[in-house]
């Protein structure tokens, strides 16, 4: 008999009527054995990139999305061994409403302040629920 996989608890669900801001794509696994790899397009424009490993949820009970910058474009990673998007901040799927801007502000901030790019105007709760959804958490 399989042994159920233990699965992270999203602290903050969505409000009714809320719905996904981006079309999240699956992409299989990231490099060097990181974890699953999604990617969120917002307006058809493919925005951000995600990695989420389920074996750290496992071992540490933290589970924690790595958020990249797909505008940024490519750029060279560990002493130019291999090139990567720019991380630009992370997602606790655990995280309190009183500490959900630390989450999502940096991320939130990078993308407007550098893209100019507003996702609508989308709040951090929402923004929250968008990137867990997108990893179907």
């Amino acid at each position: 008999m399989s042994e159920k996989q233990k699965r992270p608890r999203r602290s903050i669900r969505p409000r009714d009527g809320w719905s996904n801001i981006f079309e999240a794509q699956d992409c299989g696994e990231a490099q060097f054995g990181q974890g699953l790899l999604y990617e969120a397009s917002y307006q058809n424009r493919p925005t951000l990139r995600m990695v989420y490993n389920p074996a750290d949820f496992e071992l540490t009970g933290k589970a924690v999305i790595t958020v990249r910058c797909v505008l940024c474009g490519m750029s060279s990673r560990g002493l130019g061994s291999h090139e990567d998007y720019p991380m630009i901040g992370h997602v606790e799927v655990g995280a309190i409403r009183l500490t959900l801007h630390m989450d999502t502000g940096r991320i939130l901030h990078h993308l407007a302040t550098e893209h100019g790019e507003n996702l609508g105007g989308v709040d951090d709760e929402g923004f929250f629920n968008s990137i867990l959804d997108c990893c179907h958490l």
